[in-house]
């Protein structure tokens, strides 16, 4: 089956060739941006999801002809079917089932290519939840793992923003280009797709737009928002994307170190904010609607 998916950084179609069976997957995963099609251009990008019966990693193969081959061992497969039956009787449960081994498998093959065309064009991987209010400028949400960006993100909804984005985006300094996602909130239900104890919901389309506001999300023993410097705020970002080794150039040839040693440069009316919230759902509901557009 071939399905494809337009991403805003010109011109390229990503398509996807895959069995029949996994089209569940992909669409929770993409939404409505995948498309089926049937016909290959010349220009696109082909990604093609082989089942390797032997061999113990997953392992990525990329040709000069715009192909990319991911080949899964089946053991892999077997072993996440196996921990989805933990997520059938403990929906809260974070083992690693299907859905979120297929999430790994979309960014190790997608996330991936993309990243290495947007870097060379000076942007960069960021793990953050992207909001707009009037489908021009973004607020930008950044923690790390588990680090809270999916819950304020829709206490922010609730208050009037659309979410573009829920785990990662692309950002050059000035505009951040977001990838279409599912989105992952609330409490996860049994026959369902879930992440790690997580509702699944349907992914935002992807989009363009230009920073206004960026929080560095973190928790502490009491609610704090205070201004950041532009300089501060880089060393979190370049810290944070080293240490979750976020990219494909971490140990390639620094083309993302070049865009991060930039980047000071290129910003100019952004503003920087450091939140530290408590770990306390409801609590941290209320701060952020007293606090939002403030």
């Amino acid at each position: 089956m071939k399905c494809m998916l337009d991403i805003s950084n010109g011109n390229k179609r990503y398509v996807f060739v895959f069995f029949g069976l996994l089209l569940p997957f992909f669409k929770r995963y993409f939404g409505e941006s995948l498309k089926p099609i049937e016909f290959i251009e010349n220009t696109d990008v082909i990604i093609n999801y082989r089942l390797a019966l032997t061999g113990r990693v997953e392992k990525l193969q990329k040709s000069r002809s715009n192909k990319i081959f991911l080949y899964v061992p089946l053991w892999k497969i077997i072993r996440a079917t196996i921990r989805s039956l933990y997520q059938v009787f403990i929906p809260k449960s974070s083992s690693i089932g299907l859905f979120e081994y297929f999430v790994y498998l979309i960014r190790m093959s997608f996330l991936e290519p993309v990243e290495e065309d947007l870097a060379r064009n000076g942007f960069f991987m960021i793990h953050g939840a992207v909001l707009t209010k009037n489908d021009e400028d973004a607020l930008v949400l950044v923690a790390a793992s588990r680090g809270g960006k999916s819950t304020v993100a829709k206490v922010f909804e609730d208050q009037g923003y659309r979410v573009v984005s829920d785990n990662y985006a692309f950002f050059n300094g000035v505009n951040v280009i977001t990838v279409s996602e599912c989105r992952r909130y609330g409490d996860a239900k049994r026959f369902s797709f879930s992440f790690y104890g997580k509702g699944v919901f349907d992914a935002p389309l992807h989009g363009f737009f230009k920073v206004e506001k960026l929080y560095w999300l973190s928790f502490s023993s009491e609610f704090c928002v205070k201004a950041l410097t532009s300089k501060h705020f880089i060393e979190k970002l370049t810290k944070l994307y080293l240490d979750e080794n976020e990219g494909v150039f971490v140990n390639e040839d620094n083309v993302v170190r070049c865009n991060f040693a930039s980047l000071e440069g290129r910003l100019t009316g952004i503003s920087f904010f450091d939140f530290k919230m408590i770990k306390d759902i409801n609590k941290t509901k209320l701060f952020l609607k007293g606090i939002i557009d403030d």
